[in-house]
């Protein structure tokens, strides 16, 4: 099992940093996971940033366009994306598969956008990334709601200029659902980048 190798591999290096939390050295990551899904434990992001060396909510594989030596390649990931959508200032996004909001809260603030929306099923991740965009002072302009990406039927028409979906769809049960829903929510000329 590949996922299993990974993990296991990997403890070992998170178990022995001083920032561990308790139930995570009592447990170790396979009976933290044990309790529910991978995307769900927050520990698992826990151990990604140990690994990866990020410094903020980031739970992308990352853009690591310098190899080894990138910074912060969850974030350039976004930013490489963003780039793509052509954000504008005032501009609406939805960023679907939102995991722990940092790219909401990054793009809202680095392109003055008047609206984020992140959906995501995990009601775990919700909680945490809109408690990142209240921490931020943003609750007024990002906001994550429990959802599924494949089916958007509460989300207005023509809603939104820009649609994100990193590292995400690849889960989806029905992916056309979810291009259908996300081709319905942008407005005329809106872009969608995928990953």
């Amino acid at each position: 099992e590949i996922y299993t190798s990974l993990f296991v591999g990997s403890v070992s290096v998170y178990k022995d940093s001083a920032g561990a939390p308790d139930h995570f050295r009592r447990e170790g990551l396979l009976g933290v996971l044990r309790r529910g899904h991978p995307y769900d434990a927050l520990e698992t992001y826990e151990l990604l940033r140990a690994l990866y060396g990020y410094r903020a909510a980031y739970v992308n594989y990352g853009f690591w366009e310098a190899g080894a030596a990138s910074v912060e390649p969850g974030r350039r990931l976004t930013e490489v994306a963003a780039d793509a959508l052509s954000l504008e200032a005032g501009g609406r996004l939805l960023d679907v598969g939102s995991g722990l909001g940092q790219a909401a809260v990054d793009l809202a603030q680095r392109h003055d956008l008047a609206r984020v929306a992140g959906v995501n099923r995990s009601e775990r991740q919700v909680c945490y990334a809109n408690a990142l965009a209240r921490a931020h002072g943003l609750e007024a302009r990002v906001a994550h709601e429990v959802g599924d990406a494949t089916d958007l039927g509460a989300l207005a028409s023509g809603s939104f200029d820009a649609v994100l979906a990193l590292e995400c769809a690849g889960h989806f049960a029905r992916p056309g659902a979810f291009l259908d829903h996300a081709r319905r929510v942008l407005r005329p000329g809106g872009r969608l980048a995928l990953r």
